[in-house]
């Protein structure tokens, strides 16, 4: 099984839909199977959802992907981008990654995906984190999913897009959860963000279509590898 943690609906709807996923997140891919599971949003949230889950005893985890939306640490880095954190995985994986952003027009870059408890919402913050700790990108999840496939011994990669440049400054924070409620008091709470948040809202729905996009082709290339049998 390929597991794909993402933290809310609204990022997960467009995935499941690119991946053919049923409306319980489970779908199949070059033979193996998907499973989708949302975490709700932060480090904390992540890990407690990952948990608890209640995987099939007889399904072997061969590997965890955490995907979703992502903040740029570094310049040359546009919304729209894809961000892939690969270390220690196959080598058979990144080629087909390659290929697969590049048939999509898409920018592929490799790096570290590193996470916050809270939104990185300031641009000079956003660059001393890319210099200091040369990561990538940015997020509030792919910490705890990492460490958790990694408890398992399953391969582990960040799969994300870019939603906000290095220089782009975004909200200070998050919604505390996906419900309409916590989302109105949110929007009640900032009048003058929501401009930018309904921007961030249309060009959230274009990067996921991308990723989406990208993680179907990518992950039916490396689950057929590993499920067909050796020549």
């Amino acid at each position: 099984m390929i597991l794909l943690a993402t933290a809310t609906r609204w990022e997960g709807g467009p995935l499941a839909e690119a991946l053919s996923l049923s409306s319980s997140g489970t779908g199949k891919a070059g033979g193996m199977d998907l499973l989708l599971v949302k975490t709700g949003i932060g480090p904390e949230n992540a890990r407690r959802a990952l948990e608890s889950l209640d995987l099939p005893a007889r399904t072997p985890l061969f590997a965890v992907l955490s995907v979703g939306l992502c903040g740029a640490l570094q310049p040359g880095m546009s919304p729209g981008d894809l961000v892939l954190e690969a270390r220690g995985v196959p080598e058979t994986w990144l080629e087909p990654a390659r290929l697969r952003a590049k048939d999509l027009g898409l920018r592929l870059h490799m790096g570290a995906v590193i996470s916050q408890d809270r939104v990185a919402f300031d641009p000079a913050q956003k660059r001393m984190l890319g210099e200091s700790l040369r990561a990538a990108a940015v997020d509030m999840e792919t910490v705890s999913v990492r460490s958790w496939a990694r408890a398992r011994g399953a391969q582990f990669a960040a799969a994300r897009v870019v939603l906000d440049g290095v220089d782009d400054r975004m909200p200070e924070e998050a919604p505390k959860d996906e419900s309409l409620r916590s989302l109105a008091g949110y929007l009640l709470g900032r009048p003058m963000d929501i401009p930018l948040l309904l921007r961030l809202g249309l060009r959230q729905r274009s990067a996921l279509r991308g990723l989406g996009l990208f993680l179907k082709g990518w992950l039916e290339t490396v689950a057929r590898h590993e499920t067909e049998p050796a020549a």
